[in-house]
């Protein structure tokens, strides 16, 4: 599968480096909206993000590398149910 390549607003994880204590998991996957792409059509740009966390947000300079700390990555994509008469909103 081709990979997208990554555009301002889309909404990517961030892998943290994890908290002293062990209190956040290394490479636990937090949300980050894309803020600048420094190379549009290479689908492994470094990323400016804005990463969202239930302490907080801070801005962040990241490479690609999937579950790697301080990195970014796609989130996994989850299938929808099917649609059936008893699930129809």
């Amino acid at each position: 599968m081709v990979r997208p390549c990554p555009s301002v607003g889309r909404i990517v994880h961030y892998f943290a480096y994890g908290s002293v204590g062990g209190t956040h998991p290394v490479a636990e996957a937090r949300a980050a909206m894309v803020v600048d792409v420094f190379e549009p059509k290479n689908p492994d740009s470094p990323l400016a993000l804005f990463v969202m966390t239930p302490q907080g947000a801070f801005h962040n300079i990241s490479r690609y590398g999937p579950d790697e700390p301080g990195c970014w990555g796609w989130p996994p994509l989850t299938p929808s149910p099917p649609v059936t008469d008893d699930n129809r909103g």
